[in-house]
């Protein structure tokens, strides 16, 4: 008999709870039981997890995935581009012109901020990347010459952009994070230099 204190045969979790205690929850019986089950651990009962940060691409993600753009046109270094060019300018060879690396690096940044990432590691990179681009214009033939040019100011903005968009800053990047399965896209294309800085 159920409530006599003592869990007697016939008796279960689900049919007498009082005598034979409550039953372990079980993911898939539609209730989202508080405390025991969350999205993580029982998605059919409690739904998928929203993701926190979508996470960072890199240009070749952003290249290979105009669909992602949140955005039709750009800002870079006091100029607008529209999509077409800014696609145009994450693929093509730099053919030494150093600006175009910068540029590259740049524009995901900004993307990658754009769809929801955390940017408060990035924003002052960002800001000084676009004032370097509004005084040495894409496309000016800017080499990397020596310890008196000027990508030695401007290879290491791009070499933190790099690292903010392969995810190694304040933001995961995309293959990192458990959302709607994304494809692998690293692609550590920054420039490595000459080494000039800190002589």
């Amino acid at each position: 008999m159920c409530g006599s204190g003592v869990c007697e045969f016939g008796e279960t979790c689900s049919s007498c709870a009082a005598d034979c205690g409550a039953c372990a929850p079980v993911c898939g019986d539609g209730v989202c039981k508080a405390g025991v089950e969350d999205c993580s651990s029982c998605a059919a009962d409690c739904g998928a997890c929203q993701c926190a940060s979508p996470g960072t691409g890199t240009p070749g993600y952003w290249k290979n995935h105009p669909n992602a753009w949140k955005v039709s046109k750009l800002t870079i270094g006091g100029k607008t581009y529209t999509k077409a060019q800014l696609l145009d300018i994450i693929s093509r060879p730099t053919k030494g012109d150093v600006t175009y690396i910068l540029a590259k690096h740049l524009i995901v940044a900004k993307l990658n901020v754009g769809i929801g990432n955390q940017s408060s590691c990035i924003e002052r990179t960002i800001a000084a990347a676009d004032a370097w681009l509004k005084k040495y214009r894409l496309g000016s033939n800017v080499k990397d010459r020596g310890c008196n040019s000027p990508w030695e100011s401007g290879e290491p903005l791009a070499d933190k952009l790099d690292a903010y968009n392969n995810g190694r800053l304040c933001a995961p990047h995309r293959d990192d994070v458990d959302c709607d399965g994304h494809g692998h896209d690293r692609d550590h294309d920054h420039h490595h230099g000459h080494g000039c800085r800190g002589r």
